[in-house]
């Protein structure tokens, strides 16, 4: 005889890792299963909430293919429908229209009216043949088909008015959804235009906002370049005023015979230094030069002007001090002014300047040096 071969000993590590990790991790809280991810179809034992989720996510076409299985009426499921889409016609009319008849009670009514059609024909073929009999017997004959007549009948009459019933709901039905249709196109179409508009509303927005931004931009250039003049309107009264106190102590260390001149007041110009013997000289001087920086200063340098006279007329301290800021900020770039305030330093006081400053002076505005006119503190006018 062939022995038996003896099963192989298991090894003693385990393959493979623990008994639990060779079976696979359980999860604590599992994907619970529904129709909608696994599309089995329920049946009549099948859980309340699987039954629930798959007649909400069935369509019409799966419903009536699968409702024998389900065994679920139409009213259940069209139910289920209208509650989902409450807006939706077609699916309130058929839960309106819908039976509550289940597929099985279907089945049990159509055999109980089967078995009734089949034993009322098996009696009145009895009771024709009993009336056969007894009238070959000498007996009167009897119609007994009169009872059947009336039934087939009935039974006609109750199959046409379903029938006509049933036709009408159906053309109520294929209404209710030709107008779906036509809701959901309009609806589409209103919201595509109202998505078109918000979108162009959206694009306007962003118009403006780029718009708005290069505003915003071109305001901070001005700003800047507002300051800017500032600060070089500042640096160079800082200059003047740096400039006429030297001028003063270099007066004061000469020791000038005159010593009505001691608090000579000058402007710094760029062809020359103006300086005139008193104070109320530059006055005039100054005031004048600034009614011809007005003549051809522009329309916003205008109205700063005027209203540095009006304050002169009006008593204002500091008026003053604002035109002579304003004269020795705008007085090197103009020509016309810059001949007026030489004209009234010839009248009123004199000019110092080197030899470089005298031809570009007379170069610039007709201004030359001539040494032999004491009366006009050394200028004369080229003419």
């Amino acid at each position: 005889m062939r022995k038996r071969q003896a099963p192989l000993p298991l090894s003693a590590q385990p393959q493979g890792g623990t008994p639990s990790q060779q079976a696979g991790t359980v999860q604590d809280n599992p994907q619970p299963i529904t129709y909608e991810n696994s599309g089995i179809v329920p049946t009549v034992t099948s859980g309340g909430a699987y039954r629930q989720g798959a007649l909400r996510t069935m369509t019409e076409d799966e419903f009536n293919r699968n409702k024998e299985t389900i065994n679920a009426s139409d009213k259940e499921y069209w139910s289920v429908q209208a509650k989902l889409n409450p807006t939706n016609t077609y699916a309130n009319l058929q839960n309106y229209f819908a039976s509550g008849e289940t597929p099985a009670e279907k089945q049990k009514r159509e055999r109980r009216e089967q078995l009734g059609q089949v034993f009322s024909n098996l009696g009145n073929l009895i009771g024709n043949a009993v009336n056969l009999y007894y009238t070959a017997q000498g007996a009167v004959p009897v119609d007994l088909n009169t009872s059947a007549k009336e039934e087939n009948e009935r039974i006609r009459r109750i199959r046409e008015k379903r029938e006509a019933l049933k036709a009408r709901q159906d053309a109520l039905l294929a209404e209710a959804r030709a107008g779906d249709i036509r809701n959901a196109y309009n609806l589409r179409v209103a919201r595509e235009k109202a998505e078109a508009e918000a979108a162009e509303k959206e694009k306007a927005r962003r118009q403006d906002m780029l718009k708005l931004g290069l505003k915003l931009e071109a305001e901070r250039e001005r700003e800047k370049g507002k300051r800017a003049l500032d600060e070089r309107r500042i640096a160079e009264q800082e200059r003047h005023n740096r400039a006429m106190e030297n001028r003063n102590g270099s007066n004061k260390s000469k020791g000038m015979s005159n010593q009505s001149r001691s608090d000579e007041v000058a402007y710094i110009t760029k062809f020359g230094d103006v300086i005139f013997d008193n104070p109320d000289n530059k006055r005039a001087a100054t005031l004048s030069t600034l009614e011809v920086m007005r003549n051809g200063a522009p329309d916003e340098e205008r109205r700063q002007i005027d209203q540095i006279m009006a304050g002169l007329l009006n008593g204002d301290v500091d008026s003053y001090n604002k035109a002579e800021i304003y004269v020795s900020q705008h007085l090197n770039n103009d020509n016309v002014a810059l001949r007026h305030l030489y004209e009234q330093a010839r009248k009123y006081g004199r000019v110092n300047a080197d030899e470089r400053q005298s031809k570009a002076r007379n170069r610039a505005i007709g201004w030359s040096l001539n040494g032999n006119t004491s009366t006009n503190n050394g200028w004369s006018l080229n003419n």
